[in-house]
């Protein structure tokens, strides 16, 4: 995805490379098969040759026919058809995405690619960001092409927009092989493809109006989380109260719910306000993230978002969560323990603290400095904290090792040296199996996140 602040300032750049276009396009065929699956719609992919040569930018390319695809998946009704064609003149590649879908009135033809353009959501047109068709265009023209729309309201609409040969392109001869047009897709996918993993710990909440942003989302945080969605702030709410999930990514602009009064109604509930929540908008004033922190939110990233960028933000929020979470187990204050029970963490604590760097340390060792047996060590802290003896001093080491970073540290092989690892592979494996990513990947977000808010 594209940062939408240098479209603002014209400073997007293309990124091109010359391949068969085809080959790409075939590609994504696969994603877009399961979308339209979810309505019971047949794709199909209706290449004039199996070899065209294009020069474009892969990344781009990609968006605007994801956003095309999706908004015919849209408003095209169960049982329907999306029909993708590509074909070749002499001076352009030719692209139509075409649905048997409900149409957009003719009044409202020559708006669809204004940004922010809007109808209400009986008529044709999305109540979104409305900043999808307007970056398509701008996409397409950023490649020297052109964009165009037909449609009849009631049968559907077809968007068709061409990308310029090149001379090296016009110059290069290729065998052509001809494909049969009868390409319909068969339905191998079932209806959720993307399984969730077994080893994900955390649940994340993502709430959006536009199906193919959830979609795209989703397909980038399904391997690591375990993912919950819903399209408007009242049916997230629903979500939130129901699994408790550890993070959530929220539009601005829904309907039913807007986004502003579901983060408002979020923290006015004292069994969810502690949920970090990323808000994802169009606007990029300085008054409305003021307003967005303000209400509580943890960040605020506009659209169209870079999915690194957003899974880099998630990682840091997830990580401070279990920082702060960690703490308050260990400490003296923690309303959930007995004073007995939060005696014995603060002297496991003070153990820990003051011999975190001898190699002896381990369950025996922290039993004859606690004055308890092997057993009676293990049975305690297991009933107070649900884990066994080494479980918990790796994770407070590793605790300690997030404070470390989080105060400044960079170098992965010193905190791993003051906290108390016999070797690097040790502290990588115990990091990464209580954060969820590596100490080096730690660091480098950490130094993301300073360079961006500097920048801000």
């Amino acid at each position: 995805m594209i940062d939408l602040r240098k479209l603002e300032q014209g400073k997007l750049k293309l990124d091109l490379h010359t391949q068969n276009v085809v080959s790409f396009c075939k590609d994504l065929v696969p994603d877009y098969e399961s979308l339209c699956q979810q309505k019971n719609i047949i794709f199909h992919f209706l290449p004039a040759k199996t070899i065209i040569r294009l020069n474009f930018d892969a990344e781009k390319l990609e968006i605007i026919l994801t956003n095309l695809v999706s908004n015919a998946f849209k408003y095209t009704p169960e049982g329907g058809k999306v029909v993708l064609v590509i074909d070749e003149t002499s001076e352009n590649v030719m692209f139509s995405v075409e649905d048997n879908g409900i149409g957009i009135e003719k009044e409202f033809q020559d708006m669809v690619f204004e940004r922010f353009f809007q109808v209400d959501s009986s008529q044709s047109i999305a109540m979104g960001d409305g900043i999808g068709l307007s970056f398509v265009k701008y996409l397409v023209e950023l490649h020297g092409g052109e964009v165009h729309l037909e449609s009849e309201f009631g049968k559907g609409s077809k968007f068709m927009f061409s990308i310029p040969l090149k001379d090296e392109n016009k110059e290069e001869k290729v065998e052509e092989v001809e494909v049969l047009p009868d390409v319909e897709k068969e339905k191998s996918l079932l209806l959720n493809a993307q399984p969730m993993s077994p080893t994900a710990t955390h649940t994340l909440l993502l709430i959006d109006d536009e199906p193919e942003i959830l979609e795209l989302m989703e397909r980038s945080l399904i391997e690591d989380f375990r993912i919950l969605k819903a399209n408007n702030g009242m049916d997230g709410l629903t979500v939130v109260r129901k699994e408790l999930p550890d993070l959530i990514v929220c539009d601005v602009m829904m309907p039913k719910m807007d986004g502003m009064a579901f983060l408002e109604a979020l923290k006015e509930d004292k069994e969810l306000a502690h949920i970090p929540i990323i808000m994802l908008t169009a606007k990029i004033a300085e008054e409305d993230q003021i307003v967005a922190f303000d209400s509580g939110a943890d960040a605020y990233l506009t659209k169209p978002v870079s999915l690194k960028f957003l899974r880099n933000r998630i990682d840091y929020l997830l990580a401070r969560t279990e920082s702060v979470v960690m703490a308050n187990a260990l400490a003296k204050s923690e309303k959930n323990y007995t004073k007995e029970e939060q005696r014995f963490l603060l002297k496991c604590k003070e153990t820990i603290d003051e011999h975190l760097m001898n190699p002896n340390l381990g369950v025996v060792f922290m039993a004859e400095k606690l004055g308890m047996s092997h057993s009676s060590f293990y049975r305690k802290i297991k009933s107070v904290t649900g884990m066994s003896g080494m479980d918990f001093i790796n994770e407070y080491k590793v605790f300690k090792a997030v404070q470390l970073f989080n105060g400044g540290e960079t170098n992965v092989s010193s905190v791993c040296v003051k906290c108390g690892f016999n070797d690097i592979k040790s502290f990588r494996d115990a990091f990464k199996k209580k954060m969820n990513i590596s100490p080096k990947q730690y660091v480098m977000q950490l130094s993301l996140l300073e360079d961006t808010s500097h920048k801000g």
